[in-house]
């Protein structure tokens, strides 16, 4: 697997006031070029000694502008507002040229392996956040966050050409008209596009020496997430995005003094 990625970037820093209020925080664009290619044996899943080499890959381009503004109100409390076009590239097995194949029994060509001529994942996001600070480790904050997606990636059953393909089988595919064929399904990690990740966010953090000077050092941390998602795969009904988790929550007790720190965390996933 072969990756180059070039980068370039510009960003501006503000701090200015908006309708009395202090704004700080930056605006910015990048331009991302990415060149992916992967060379890989595509494997007779009759007999896997038997492999010939596949080499595939695409060049693609992204402009991603992005702003995230932080508004300060009185009693230090500050009101964060974040948008931009973000993106995240697949993962490497995901883009790998390894593959099997064959023609089974059937008569066709089946197969499944990885896609280096993916897209990255790609959504426009839109946040705003509500923190409130108390003395110098306390504070609560919520937030709610969307992005809409553009782009993903999930594996699904494609139509491919398995020109070139091992086949050790003595079986010759053949189309529905009965004449021979290279033409098949493989499943491989595709590019989809529409869906959503929503939800809200919450967190505190309570230092005890808030409450007496007697438990300084000791304090809690928590958090909770909620996560709603919505992608709709071709073929399929509408579903929640796979490996996503509806509800998350934290709960962490901690001491720091003397340049001395312990942690004892807890987590919980819902399915």
């Amino acid at each position: 697997m072969n990756e180059k990625v070039t980068t370039l970037f510009a960003k501006a820093d503000l701090d200015t006031e908006v309708f009395g209020l202090p704004l700080r925080g930056n605006v910015g664009l990048q331009f991302v070029s990415s060149d992916q290619s992967s060379t890989a044996p595509v494997v007779d899943i009759s007999a896997q000694q038997t492999f010939t080499l596949r080499t595939d890959g695409k060049r693609y381009t992204d402009v991603l502008p992005t702003a995230n503004l932080g508004f300060d109100l009185s009693g230090d409390q500050i009101v964060r507002v974040g948008a931009g076009r973000q993106m995240a590239r697949p993962r490497m097995d995901d883009l790998t040229a390894f593959a099997r194949a064959e023609v089974n029994t059937s008569l066709e060509w089946v197969g499944n392996g990885g896609n280096p001529r993916l897209d990255p994942y790609r959504a426009n996001a839109f946040d705003i956040s509500y923190e409130k600070y108390f003395a110098t480790k306390g504070y609560v904050s919520a937030a709610l966050f969307h992005k809409s997606l553009s782009s993903w990636i999930l594996p699904i059953p494609v139509e491919f050409d398995f020109t070139g393909a091992p086949n050790s089988s003595g079986r010759t595919a053949v189309d529905a008209n009965g004449d021979p064929t290279n033409i098949g399904t493989f499943t491989q990690p595709q590019n989809l596009s529409g869906g959503r990740i929503q939800g809200v966010e919450l967190a505190a953090s309570l230092p005890f020496n808030l409450l007496t000077p007697a438990l300084d050092g000791f304090g809690l941390q928590a958090s909770y997430s909620y996560t709603d998602s919505s992608i709709k795969p071709r073929g399929f009904g509408k579903i929640k995005i796979p490996g996503s988790y509806k509800d998350v929550a934290t709960l962490t007790a901690y001491y720091e003094k003397y340049g001395f720190s312990a942690r004892l965390a807890v987590r919980n996933r819902s399915a």
